[in-house]
């Protein structure tokens, strides 16, 4: 079975249990990943990260919890390249796998067969 990442801020029991409940259930592995917290305005140490003004000039606004849940993925995408990851699977913790998730999975799509 591939990796799976679940993407979660680590005051989001409720849904952290939800989500945990339904992977459980399908015997799925898995392991939280805490995000960025944007809720309440970027944190100061990611500005850097981002650009604004490009974005703007793209035509689009983004809040500071969108810029905070794009990095957040980044930082996943990051580790699944370092830790040279061929596939893996990527929820938030407000997702509800269907049973077609893990009939295809599990039935040899990512493994060639």
């Amino acid at each position: 079975m591939i990796p799976a990442f679940v993407l979660t801020l680590p005051d989001c029991h409720q849904r952290q249990s939800r989500i945990s409940a339904s992977l459980k259930r399908f015997d799925l592995p898995f392991e939280f990943v805490n995000g960025v917290d944007g809720r309440n305005g970027l944190p100061p140490e990611y500005e850097s990260q981002i650009d604004r003004v490009a974005t703007r000039k793209a035509g689009r606004i983004l809040s500071d919890a969108e810029f905070a849940c794009s990095l957040s993925h980044i930082e996943i995408y990051r580790r699944i390249v370092a830790e040279n990851i061929e596939y893996a699977l990527m929820l938030a913790d407000d997702h509800q796998p269907l049973p077609e998730l893990m009939e295809y999975l599990s039935g040899g799509v990512l493994s060639g067969c």
